[in-house]
């Protein structure tokens, strides 16, 4: 398939807070801020609150179960997502147009926010593989994220899709800043190529 490259760079709108509880106790406000905090991140840990819309993975029409191993930073509390959101770039693709194309270098990993890729594996010979569908909340483009080396597919946007980029000196600067995310954005990417690589391993 032939895709047209025509990306939008866009604002990605902050996530809303949650609704201040008739329940908290009356504090100072700095140590009311500090209750609400804490009183909302353990809610979404137990499952009382939502996790945000932006990365609502069980969210309908995902092309991916939640259990998918290419989904990832499921650990991250609300705030370290604020903060990860916050060194990413967000952009936005038409149906049809190219994210990245096969021989192509660039070190950016793409977190899928809304709608689906689809995409060609490059081959030596005139056969191409396709690739899985991906849907919100998968990761793809680690490879050439570690290595530096050109991409080995060709991917476009299946819908309309929003995208998180992280260039390589994006994390840099989130790993000087915030390593505890860095940390976990490194281990979920090892995980999925890992994972990744093992289920290739086994259609051979």
């Amino acid at each position: 398939m032939r895709c047209a490259r025509r990306h939008h760079s866009f604002s990605a709108a902050p996530l809303q807070p949650f609704a201040h509880s008739a329940g908290s106790p009356r504090l100072p406000p700095a140590a009311q801020q500090c209750y609400l905090a804490r009183h909302t991140l353990s809610a979404v840990k137990e499952g009382a609150l939502p996790k945000p819309d932006l990365f609502n993975y069980e969210q309908p029409g995902s092309a991916l179960p939640a259990a998918d191993e290419s989904v990832i930073l499921r650990g991250l509390s609300t705030a370290e997502w604020n903060t990860f959101v916050g060194f990413a770039e967000a952009r936005r693709f038409a149906p049809g147009e190219c994210i990245v194309r096969a021989g192509e270098t660039g070190r950016a990993i793409y977190i899928i926010r809304a709608g689906h890729v689809r995409g060609e594996l490059a081959t030596s010979g005139k056969k191409r593989a396709a690739t899985a569908p991906m849907g919100p909340g998968t990761v793809f483009g680690e490879l050439a994220f570690f290595d530096g080396k050109p991409r080995s597919a060709t991917l476009w946007a299946d819908d309309a899709v929003d995208l998180l980029s992280l260039p390589f000196a994006a994390f840099e600067r989130l790993a000087a800043w915030h390593p505890r995310i860095a940390r976990e954005l490194l281990l979920d990417l090892g995980r999925v190529l890992s994972q990744r690589l093992r289920r290739a391993e086994a259609k051979t």
